[in-house]
C-alpha cells in the first residue's frame, strides 16, 4: 500500500455503525453494496443480488425492502455493471472538492462499508464468503479500514486521491476476475 493511504488509514479512528438508507436518499453505502455485489458477479435484478439486497436492509433496518426501491437498486446496479469495465473515480460519487472534507470523508466510509459487505458476498450462492477462502482479502480488509476513518480529521487532497484510485483499482480488479 502506498504511503499516503497509509498516512490515511493510520488516522482511523473506531468502525462505523451502519446506517442503510433508501436508494431515494442517494446513499452511498447503499450505492457501496450494489457496486460491491456487482464486481463481485452477481447479476442485478437475479434472486441472489435481491436477496442480498434485502439481506443488507433486513441486517440493518429489520424491515424488508419495498419493491420500488429495490427496482432502483436494480437499475443502478445494470448502470454500474455496463460502465464497469471504464470505471472511474466519478463513478465511485464521493462528494466533490466543494463539500467539506467531514462530508467528503462521510461520503468514503458510507461507500466503503456498502462494498466491503458487497465484496463478501458469494454470487454462486448469496452466502458469505470464509474470510480464510476469500482471494480479495487483503483489499477487503484495506476496504475496511477505509471506514474507521476519523470524518473530523484535515486531509491532504492528494491522500484522498490515492485512496480513491485504491478503490476503482480494486473495483477493477475485482471485477476483471470475477466476470
Amino acid at each position: 500500500m502506498a504511503t499516503a493511504t497509509h498516512n490515511l488509514l493510520k488516522r482511523a479512528s473506531s468502525p462505523i455503525k451502519a446506517t442503510v438508507k433508501t436508494s431515494e436518499d442517494n446513499s452511498l453505502e447503499m450505492y457501496g453494496l450494489i457496486l460491491g455485489l456487482v464486481v463481485n458477479g452477481m447479476e442485478p435484478g437475479d434472486r441472489l443480488f435481491t436477496n442480498a439486497v434485502n439481506n443488507y436492509f433486513l441486517f440493518s433496518d429489520n424491515e424488508s425492502i419495498d419493491g420500488s426501491t429495490l427496482a432502483k437498486i436494480v437499475e443502478e446496479g445494470l448502470n454500474v455493471k455496463e460502465k464497469i469495465t471504464e470505471f472511474s473515480i466519478q463513478d465511485l460519487h464521493i462528494p466533490d472538492q466543494n463539500n467539506p472534507t467531514s462530508q467528503r470523508l462521510r461520503g468514503l466510509q458510507e461507500l466503503s462499508q456498502g462494498l466491503a459487505y458487497g465484496l463478501c458476498i458469494k454470487s454462486s450462492d448469496g452466502s458469505f464468503i470464509e474470510s480464510k477462502e476469500h482471494p480479495f482479502l487483503d483489499e477487503i480488509n484495506t476496504i475496511y479500514e477505509i471506514t474507521k476513518i476519523d470524518t473530523d480529521d484535515d486531509i491532504d487532497e492528494n491522500d484522498l486521491n490515492e485512496v480513491l484510485n485504491y478503490l476503482v483499482s480494486t473495483i477493477k480488479t475485482i471485477s476483471h476476475n470475477t466476470q
